[in-house]
Order: C-alpha cells, then sequence, then structure tokens
C-alpha cells in the first residue's frame, strides 16, 4: 500500500519495557493499524466520489485481461476469450440493373 505500510513491532523493543509502556506502543500500533485498514468485523471501505476515464479504446484488441475499454457508451472489462470486436461491416451486389426512361 505505498506510504501505509505497517509491520508488527518486533518483540524485542518491549525487553526492559515496563507493562504500561507495553500497552502503549501496542495500543499506537493497533489504532494506525484499524485507520489503514480497518477491523476484521468492518474493513475500510475507500469512496471515490468522481472517476473520470479518458481516450479508452473501443474494444479489447491488444489489452491485457481486466484492462478497462468502452463499447456503445458501456465501460466493460477485458477478459480470457470473451472477444469484443473493433467492428464490422459488409458490401454486396447482386448483378447489375439497367434503368431507361423516355
Amino acid at each position: 500500500m505505498g506510504g501505509n505500510s505497517v509491520t508488527k513491532p518486533d518483540p524485542s523493543v518491549f525487553c526492559g519495557a515496563t507493562n504500561a509502556i507495553r500497552s502503549t506502543i501496542l495500543r499506537k500500533f493497533n489504532a494506525k493499524f484499524c485507520c489503514i485498514y480497518g477491523t476484521a468485523t468492518e474493513p475500510r471501505r475507500r469512496k471515490g466520489n468522481r472517476l473520470t476515464l479518458t481516450d479508452l479504446q473501443t474494444d479489447d484488441s491488444g489489452l491485457e485481461v481486466g484492462a478497462l475499454f468502452q463499447q456503445d457508451g458501456f465501460v466493460k472489462i477485458t477478459r480470457t476469450n470473451v472477444p469484443h470486436v473493433r467492428g464490422f461491416s459488409a458490401t454486396g451486389s447482386v448483378g447489375t440493373v439497367t434503368v431507361t426512361t423516355t
């Protein structure tokens, strides 16, 4: 978690410490830990108010699994073996027509 890394105190810091000092160290460690990660019964949820994604691809071509792209105005996540084609078009003809007016 970058700068919010918390490690448990080394037991050697308690050598020669009174119970009051041990208690204070553990209480401060616990407060810091819970502030960052929450508790076992109430994990901390991170809330964002706004997210802007610009220049997203319109298909999943060349993206790794889990990457975001947009298609028809919907944000999608690439998945294995679920292709989202770039687009399709077709042209064709059925003979010729001659029109004569008099």
